[in-house]
């Protein structure tokens, strides 16, 4: 039965449209979010230090507008187009990421929780994703940077070609969890599975792993939800024949430091590169 429905998924896959964007991270409901908040690790995020931080993340990118946790719509429009670029404009946000980290430096992942946003007067839907955005480029430039760089061209193929499978995942997800919130870890298991199949078909294991995991980190469940793990192997065979995985899933611990550490030779890599593609959109220009 799983065989056949993922199929299905994959024949879905196949109907996509070009209008389309890397960040779409899925909400979760009050209820789950009210019951899995951490307000004493948020109260340590200092509002002018997030600022300044986003603000400086914000200006090496060149974006005028107000794009933050305020409006997160604009801010995902505008990072997509970096997107759009190629590899080129992958390196430029993943370098402005490492930034963005390193300018929080402690105080990062408290200030990536929903309640220190919902302190300051924002909603809960903008909170949530700004956070899952953050949250996606963490994976992006981090635990998922050797997959993304090498297999890029068919990773933004096979977002585009998967729209509409994706949306119906996330709807899925949605549906349920606003139904029963305390459904929430198991729906998101089958929600990371169900975006993952279409990237397996197309662009292989490696491809089909990070789909999972960007998902899955946008989600931002690391604590409440440790069932939801992106196991490294073959994904058919997960299916029928949970056995057979050739990787020890991580704990949660060991997923934290893959996905959040930043080396000081990957930093001195992308500041490399994001000169070098400064200085020749100089000469272009």
């Amino acid at each position: 039965m799983k065989v056949f429905l993922l199929l299905a998924v994959i024949q879905l896959a196949l109907c996509g449209s070009d209008s389309v964007t890397f960040l779409e991270p899925a909400t979760l409901p009050e209820a789950f979010l009210e019951a899995n908040t951490n307000e004493r690790l948020a109260a340590a995020c200092i509002d002018k230090q997030l600022a300044q931080c986003q603000s400086s993340f914000n200006w090496y990118l060149n974006i005028t507008d107000n794009a933050d946790w305020s409006d997160p719509a604009k801010l995902i429009h505008v990072l997509d187009t970096f997107y759009d670029k190629g590899v080129d404009g992958v390196l430029q946000l993943c370098y402005a990421r490492t930034m963005f980290q390193q300018c929080l430096g402690d105080s990062y992942t408290a200030c990536l929780q929903p309640t220190k946003f919902l302190s300051n007067g924002i909603s809960l839907a903008d909170a949530w994703t700004y956070i899952g955005t953050m949250r996606e480029l963490e994976f992006t430039c981090n635990g998922g940077f050797l997959q993304t760089i090498s297999q890029w061209n068919c990773l933004r193929a096979m977002n585009k070609l998967g729209e509409d499978t994706y949306a119906q995942c996330k709807q899925t997800f949605q549906n349920i969890t606003t139904q029963d919130p305390s459904l929430t870890c198991p729906a998101s298991v089958d929600f990371t599975n169900c975006a993952r199949a279409p990237y397996y078909l197309k662009c292989g294991a490696d491809a089909s792993w990070w789909e999972c995991e960007r998902v899955r980190i946008s989600l931002n469940l690391d604590q409440s939800c440790p069932v939801n793990v992106c196991e490294f192997h073959h994904f058919f065979a997960s299916l029928t024949d949970p056995s057979s995985s050739d990787k020890k899933p991580m704990t949660h611990s060991e997923r934290l430091a893959h996905t959040q550490h930043i080396s000081s030779e990957k930093l001195n890599f992308l500041a490399k590169r994001a000169r070098q593609i400064e200085k020749r959109m100089g000469k272009e220009n």
